[in-house]
């Protein structure tokens, strides 16, 4: 844990977690080699999976952060391969000088977010992380698979978090249709009760008229509609596309 406060330089630690390990094995025990493969791309990479729900996260408007148990690299810099851009608060714990499952540093991140602990979700894949961040009242997600822990937090959230449908991408906060108005209009022009959560996303192509893909219960359709703001009497004639 001294490494991951930032109490230990790379070579202090790596002298005492050999030391450890020879005492424990009863023999020599080369680390050379462990803390190059600790930061090799084959090991510490984000899963495309978490990637992209990152991604739809944002795209509703909501915050993300990441609360990392790092340590400093020989140059001087924290270990985080993410993008930083991808969060709104990063929490390292060599810069912090506490770790998880340490309270105060799940407080420290709560603090810096704007957010209550019932107002977050906090995914890890240690047990005693997350039995720390539930004592507070954060929602908490075992982060054994990927893909199931994505499914888990679909359910806490009430909307998708993978790019199922090709060349779509999250709505853009400017083409935005607001929901329940799009539900009643598609209940009156189905005919058929459309029970559930709506979803929306927005085609790559069609950015003259915006094109969004809708699914609503089991109905899945494609709805163009003119742009935002002022336009030409005859510009963007949707009505003309209409079959």
């Amino acid at each position: 844990m001294k490494f991951m406060r930032g109490e230990m330089t790379k070579e202090d630690f790596l002298q005492e977690f050999g030391r450890l390990c020879s005492e424990i094995s009863k023999t020599s025990v080369p680390v050379d080699s462990f803390f190059s493969l600790l930061t090799s791309e084959q090991v510490a990479k984000q899963f495309p999976v978490m990637t992209e729900a990152i991604t739809q996260i944002r795209a509703k408007g909501l915050q993300t952060a990441v609360l990392s148990n790092n340590f400093y690299l020989s140059n001087g810099k924290s270990f985080l391969p993410l993008d930083r851009k991808q969060f709104d608060v990063v929490v390292e714990s060599c810069l912090e000088g506490v770790c998880k499952p340490d309270p105060r540093i799940y407080k420290l991140c709560l603090e810096r977010l704007g957010l209550q602990p019932s107002e977050s979700v906090f995914l890890d894949d240690l047990g005693q992380n997350l039995k720390a961040a539930a004592s507070l009242g954060i929602r908490t997600i075992k982060v054994d698979d990927p893909e199931a822990a994505v499914k888990e937090l679909e359910t806490l959230l009430g909307f998708t978090l993978r790019r199922v449908v090709p060349d779509t991408r999250p709505v853009g906060k400017t083409m935005e249709i607001p929901h329940d108005a799009l539900k009643k209009y598609l209940k009156g022009l189905l005919g058929t009760p459309t029970t559930g959560p709506l979803e929306l996303l927005q085609f790559d192509h069609g950015q003259s008229n915006p094109t969004y893909y809708i699914r609503l219960a089991d109905h899945q359709l494609v709805l163009r509609k003119k742009p935002p703001g002022t336009l030409l009497p005859t510009a963007h004639a949707v009505e003309r596309e209409f079959r």
